[in-house]
Parts: structure tokens; sequence; C-alpha cells
């Protein structure tokens, strides 16, 4: 019944990203707690700073709810929308969108 939070970027060159999606989806069909954190454009560490502060907030967040008993942060009590990475069109026939630069507390992986 342990809680679990995963790191799992789509460039990963150790481990196949659909296996981290197999994985999670697993856990969630069994009414396991998880959370799993997919930085685009990210391999098998964090290797921008934008996204090593984020994550490492949410590792903080994570513990001082189920270790401290702080109260549940937004992000896991309601979870978070997919964003895709910057350029990409969100709907079909929209141009990508160019120069966009992450509000704060969002993941999108750019710098």
């Amino acid at each position: 019944q342990t809680p679990l939070m995963m790191l799992h970027n789509d460039r990963d060159g150790a481990v196949p990203w659909y296996q981290g999606i197999e994985y999670y989806l697993a856990l969630r069909r069994l009414g396991k707690e998880v959370y799993l954190f997919n930085y685009v454009g990210e391999d098998h560490g964090l290797a921008r700073r934008v996204n090593q502060r984020d994550y490492t907030q949410r590792m903080k967040d994570f513990f001082d709810h189920h270790l401290k008993g702080a109260p549940q942060p937004e992000w896991m009590a309601k979870g978070m929308p997919y964003r895709p990475p910057a350029g990409t069109p969100t709907t079909p026939g929209t141009p990508p969108r160019t120069g966009t630069t992450p509000k704060k507390g969002e993941t999108q992986s750019e710098e």
C-alpha cells in the first residue's frame, strides 16, 4: 500500500518509454496510489534545470504529505493536465506554438 512517485521520460535510453506507461496504468488499474512524471525531451535523468527544480519540489510535496502529514498538494489531489511540448499543435491544422515560456508551476520542458 506504499504510494509511488515515478519519473519516466520519453527519451529514456535505459527503459523503453511505453514500459513506464504500462507500469503506471497497471498500478492505477489495481487501485494503487501512483504518480507519473514525464518531462518531454529528457533522458533517463533530468538535464534541464527547470525540470530538476520542478521535480525536486514535487518530491518534497510528496514526502511532506506522506511522511510529515502535510496537506495534499493540488497536483496530487486533482492531477495535472497533459501539456504538449512547445511547437506541437494541440488541434489538427493549428500552427505550432513558438517562443512559449511556461508559467510558474508548469512543467513544460523548455528553458
